[in-house]
């Protein structure tokens, strides 16, 4: 994510906005106010909360304090933009942009996209849901992974064309495997 939206603010701080998407479909607005060394003013959709978040060690490690709630979540970076936050036993995925990243994106929705489908943790894939050529909405599942005794549903973010599936049921796959590409072409190019 890149940092450059920042802005100074009435406190000293930096103000920070960021839109947060969530695995499994809550959307956030949030804007951080840094107004300390580790402590944060931190509003979620029109909500104020102090926090403070303090990195532990170069592996993600976190403690974080949230109102009067402690915790100690573990982030990992899939990509520039995507971070599963893993707390305890329950581990999730984030989509989030700045104010300019978020302009940047609202413009290349009219661009031609390219979409890759990746294993968000280690498991076995347990069902595949399309084949080579099919047609994909947004929004629709194409893949079951189950990992932790739990099945994940991979989602297309975009839709479009199969080109190419690169798993198959029963095959164990590690985080961040390629399992399905996309395009927006068509079979036919309508």
């Amino acid at each position: 994510m890149d940092n450059g939206a920042a802005r100074p603010h009435g406190s000293g701080g930096l103000l920070m906005k960021y839109y947060v998407d969530v695995e499994g479909g809550s959307s956030f607005e949030i804007e951080v106010d840094r107004v300390g060394e580790t402590e944060f003013v931190v509003n979620c959709n029109g909500r104020e909360i102090e926090a403070d978040f303090l990195a532990v060690d170069s592996l993600g490690q976190y403690a974080a304090r949230i109102g009067n709630r402690s915790f100690a979540p573990s982030i990992d970076e899939v990509d520039q933009q995507n971070l599963r936050i893993t707390m305890g036993r329950e581990s999730f995925i984030i989509f989030a942009t700045d104010e300019r990243e978020k302009a940047a994106l609202e413009i290349a929705d009219n661009v031609p996209k390219v979409e890759t489908l990746l294993a968000p943790m280690p498991g076995i894939v347990v069902a595949v849901r399309v084949e080579i050529g099919d047609r994909v909405e947004a929004g629709q599942c194409v893949v079951v992974l189950e990992a932790m005794k739990m099945q994940n549903e991979i989602c297309a973010k975009h839709g479009g064309i199969v080109n190419a599936v690169l798993t198959s049921q029963g095959q164990s796959v590690s985080g961040n495997d390629r399992l399905v590409l996309l395009s927006n072409e068509t079979e036919d190019d309508e």
